[in-house]
């Protein structure tokens, strides 16, 4: 969530998402910010804050509204450490140019300075009262995992440890029992 999200959630931009681009009928379309994160459109508020502070501030330089639509990124253009990206593209005489490109890059940047220096990069909340919480952490044997189930084994282990807490708890209380 982003704490101004709501100053920039009735802002109408002009979209052209991915499946716009990939549809018969190639063409953006209007849609709030607010909208556009409810139904996933736009990743997170984050971005969404700045798509459209970007497009306010390109609107008040004196671009045409007519000539401004925001384009998502298809995701082979994606890049590697990237959620999602929209580029504000401008009509002109050369057709429609990128002039601004916006990235949710998470916190790429943030782990790789930490890998490669060391430092841990990370910001912690004191609460006044200490809070204990239990975490299920499905281990699976590798080593016996792959001496039993032989190719297969990968995919048993990821299956394993995509489990919901219910059903690892379930499948748990299955095989104490056997």
């Amino acid at each position: 969530e982003h704490p101004r999200f709501s100053e920039v959630a009735d802002v109408v931009l002009s979209l052209f998402s991915r499946d716009a681009q990939l549809a018969t009928v190639k063409k953006p379309f209007p849609m709030t910010c607010g909208d556009a994160v409810a139904k996933g459109i736009i990743a997170n508020e984050t971005l969404a804050y700045f798509v459209a502070r970007t497009q306010l501030f390109l609107l008040k330089v004196g671009i045409n509204p007519e000539k401004l639509r925001f384009r998502q990124h298809l995701q082979h253009e994606m890049a590697h450490y990237a959620e999602d990206c929209w580029d504000a593209e401008i009509e002109c005489t050369y057709g429609w140019v990128e002039c601004v490109g916006l990235a949710d890059r998470s916190a790429f940047d943030l782990k790789a300075h930490s890998a490669k220096s060391g430092v841990e990069l990370v910001a912690h909340e004191r609460f006044p009262e200490p809070q204990m919480e239990e975490v299920l952490v499905v281990e699976p044997n590798k080593k016996d995992f792959g001496k039993a189930f032989k190719k297969d084994a990968k995919a048993v282990v990821d299956a394993l440890e995509a489990l919901c807490v219910e059903d690892a708890l379930a499948l748990d209380g299955t095989l104490v029992a056997e």
